[in-house]
């Protein structure tokens, strides 16, 4: 189920921060979608227009014969110069949808989809005519020919449809690696479930289009259909998985959710975490442990092992620092701990704050006498 407040604060705050160039795509888009809606108004009605075109041809010829005084003849020249004009500017308007109003949408949608990651240039637009132009014409074409088809059977079938292809022209703009079909195709997986949830939400947008209504759609122009634009891009997103890709979800800038910085265990299960082996295992920054769990660099960097210190030793309490077992078996050299530098209690400051400068010279001077010192660990 769509967390629609969620998707609509996202969407508001994408055409916020972008405001006038949203409402110049919005428009665009929406001049886009009123074509297509218009192509696929030819596949809900051709087939009762074509059953009744005859008598209604008849009819208006034998009107227009009795209240002019003219013969059937010049009258019927007549109404077939005017569907002469009809059907040129059909033909036009199909070819200005497939060829211009096809990839101004595909172009339109990734202005909106780019818009959630940082402003978007109004340019951006453009784009379906400068990349896979043909891809672009022919991946709407056979979206909207697939809805039309789909009508002709009921207005249902063509509405289900119309939900299963919603996604396309976003998909023809971000997955270039996928033809026409295949964007369709994937339109209709990535909506499978989640039809009603989308209907749902166009739905609760109902008030804002009444308002819009209200105002003689000036709302809609500066508020409204951009509003619109920008919530169903974030819903291509969230489906798409890009939005859990992005900077303010799990990459840690806003909670550190998944991937360290801001979550409660700092780089518990974080970016570093596999990486590191493990290499500040269930503690790093972590609040309950931080620099000063005994286990805090255990197995970090390969420094298994190798303290710096007597397992036993450490920074002992009694001497400063740390717990005990603060870097138990995290260190570099085991040579060290035979050296006299911390292993010795009697040796010097390692062990008792309070001890004498010359047992501390030994301590220094066992250290360097040792070859095993941190050289080897290294």
């Amino acid at each position: 189920m769509f967390n629609r407040a969620d998707l609509k604060q996202k969407g508001m705050s994408a055409f916020k921060a972008n405001y006038w160039p949203s409402i110049g795509a919005a428009f665009f888009a929406l001049v886009a979608a009123g074509g297509s809606a218009g192509f696929n108004s030819l596949g809900r009605n051709g087939g009762s227009g074509s059953n009744n075109s005859g008598n209604a041809f008849n009819d208006f010829n034998n009107s227009l014969s009795n209240n002019t005084g003219l013969s059937n003849e010049q009258t019927t020249a007549i109404v077939a110069g005017v569907a002469l004009v009809v059907i040129i500017l059909s033909i036009v308007g199909i070819a200005l949808k497939i060829f211009v109003f096809n990839p101004l949408d595909v172009g339109c949608k990734k202005f909106f989809n780019d818009n959630h990651d940082a402003p978007a240039q109004f340019g951006t637009i453009g784009w379906g005519f400068k990349n896979d132009y043909m891809r672009n014409v022919g991946g709407i074409f056979l979206r909207d020919l697939y809805i039309g088809l789909w009508s002709l059977l009921f207005v249902i079938p063509g509405i289900v449809k119309t939900y299963s292809y919603r996604m396309t022209p976003y998909i023809l703009a971000d997955r270039p690696e996928l033809s026409a079909n295949e964007a369709i195709t994937e339109s209709r997986r990535m909506m499978d479930g989640h039809k009603w949830d989308m209907f749902v939400l166009d739905l609760s947008f109902l008030g804002w289009q009444i308002l819009s209504a209200l105002t003689l759609g000036i709302l809609g122009i500066f508020h409204v259909n951009p509003y619109v634009f920008s919530t169903e891009a974030a819903v291509y997103r969230m489906l798409s998985g890009r939005e859990m890709a992005g900077m303010n979800n799990n990459f840690g800038y806003n909670g550190g959710n998944n991937y360290g910085y801001g979550a409660p265990n700092g780089m518990n299960n974080g970016m570093y975490n596999n990486g590191m082996n493990n290499g500040m295992n269930n503690a790093g920054y972590d609040p309950n442990a931080g620099y000063t769990d005994p286990n805090a660099m255990n197995s970090g960097y390969g420094m298994n092992n190798a303290g710096y210190t007597d397992p036993n030793a450490g920074y002992n309490p009694n001497a400063g620092y740390t717990d005990p077992n603060a870097m138990n078996n995290a260190g570099y050299n085991n040579g060290t701990m035979d050296s006299g530098y911390f292993n010795d209690a009697n040796s010097g400051a390692a062990n008792d704050p309070f001890a004498n400068q010359g047992g501390a010279q030994d301590g220094f001077n066992s250290m360097n006498e040792n070859n095993n010192g941190s050289d080897n660990g290294i």
